[in-house]
């Protein structure tokens, strides 16, 4: 069974430069901005440092989807600091073809990875996930710190990598039906012209046998049966 994608990495910050007093809530949009930007270079982090065929193979899905922020909640605010904390989920909706996992590989990974708050309903994934907002105090830049997005990351990878997996297998079942099919051919063309073969033969045996039965005529007269009668007395 493949090895699950499992990294280390429990939190990432950004920070968003220029001056500010007032902290944005947790869903406006310059918050909402910086977590996906957090969670998009975490997971370039990630891919870079797998092997080229790996890359190749997650890309493959990566292109056909993209990475929401969705039910934003704040979960507590301190007004001295502005410090906010909330919780929200990564969303991201696959191709139908890529969430048609074998029964015995979907509920590997549901089993792990549902129990970390990295859900698949459907075609859409979702991740639980947390982070905090606030301001500098020396610059007022808006920082943001995300946690807990490494299920939904492993999650995605693992999908990607089973669907690229089916597709390079029925690619294979697709080639070797062909060549079956295509080496078939041949035997089926050389039968048809071996019954033509016989039908023709069978042809020239028939006409050989009706000509056999009729002698040359006599000059003048009527051709004449090669089979013989007793004469008569006369």
């Amino acid at each position: 069974m493949r090895k699950t994608f499992i990294s280390s990495v429990c939190a990432a910050v950004a920070v968003l430069s220029g001056c500010g007093s007032k902290t944005p809530a947790c869903a406006d949009a310059q918050t909402v901005s910086l977590v996906k930007q957090i969670y998009q270079q975490q997971f370039d982090k990630q891919h870079n440092a797998m092997s080229e065929e790996r890359q190749q193979r997650v890309q493959f899905t990566v292109k056909d989807t993209t990475v929401a922020l969705e039910n934003i909640t704040t979960d507590a605010s301190n007004a001295n600091t502005g410090k906010a904390v909330c919780s929200a989920q990564l969303a991201t909706v696959f191709p139908e073809d890529a969430v048609k996992a074998e029964p015995q590989m979907e509920q590997y990974m549901r089993a792990i990875y549902e129990k970390q708050g990295a859900v698949l309903d459907g075609t859409k994934l979702r991740g639980q996930v947390t982070y905090t907002v606030q301001r500098t105090e020396d610059t007022g830049a808006l920082q943001v710190a995300l946690n807990g997005f490494m299920p939904f990351m492993g999650y995605f990878h693992d999908i990607a990598m089973d669907r690229y997996d089916r597709m390079l297998r029925e690619q294979a079942a697709a080639k070797q039906a062909a060549e079956a099919q295509a080496a078939a051919q041949p035997s089926a063309s050389q039968a048809k012209m071996e019954a033509e073969s016989e039908g023709a033969s069978s042809d020239a045996c028939a006409c050989g046998n009706a000509s056999a039965g009729i002698t040359a005529a006599p000059s003048g007269g009527k051709p004449a049966s090669s089979a013989s009668i007793g004469s008569s007395n006369t």
